[in-house]
Parts: structure tokens; C-alpha cells; sequence
């Protein structure tokens, strides 16, 4: 395993774990702050 490999997968890991993190915080201000002004 070469460390350009390793690159890769930590930047995969970085967008997943960015991308899962925007999702839950948008689910949740759809849940609470979004749904009390609509």
C-alpha cells in the first residue's frame, strides 16, 4: 500500500464523514428552527 493510496482513501474518508456531517445538520435544522418559520 503506497502512501498515494492511503491519500486517497483518507480523502474518501473526509468526504464522507463531511458529507454525512452536512446531512445530519441540514436534517436537523429542517427538524427545528426551518420547520417553526414555515
Amino acid at each position: 500500500m503506497t502512501s498515494n493510496h492511503v491519500r486517497t482513501a483518507a480523502t474518501w474518508f473526509a468526504a464522507l464523514f463531511t458529507t454525512s456531517l452536512f446531512v445530519t445538520a441540514a436534517t436537523s435544522f429542517a427538524q427545528g428552527p426551518l420547520h417553526q418559520m414555515l
